[in-house]
C-alpha cells in the first residue's frame, strides 16, 4: 500500500556518534532519506508517515538524539517522556 505524499512528515534528527551506530537497519522503517556526517554527530533526514512510532523508537536514544525539524515528533517525544516520568515516580 502506497502512502500519499501529503501524509509524509519531514523530520531531521541529529544523532550523537554512539547512537548513530545503532540506527542503521531500523531507520529504513521510518522513511530514511539521507544522512550527513557532521563534526558533532550524524544528521539524518526522514520522510515518515508514522510519527507516533518514530517517537517511540527514538526514546531509546535518550539525550543522544535531537529533533532539528519535525515539531510533531518533538511534541510526541515530550509527551512520552512526561508519561514515563509520571509512571516511574
Amino acid at each position: 500500500q502506497r502512502v500519499a505524499d501529503s501524509n509524509l512528515i519531514e523530520v531531521e534528527l541529529l544523532f550523537g556518534f554512539e547512537a548513530a551506530r545503532f540506527v542503521e537497519e531500523q531507520r529504513y522503517m521510518f522513511g530514511f532519506v539521507e544522512q550527513e556526517v557532521l563534526t558533532d554527530g550524524v544528521l539524518m533526514r526522514f520522510l515518515t508517515s508514522m510519527p507516533k512510532y518514530m517517537a517511540r523508537w527514538l526514546l531509546q536514544y535518550l539525550d543522544d538524539v535531537q529533533v532539528l525539524h519535525g515539531a510533531v515528533v518533538k511534541q510526541l517525544l515530550k509527551s512520552h517522556a512526561s508519561k514515563l516520568h509520571e509512571h516511574w515516580l
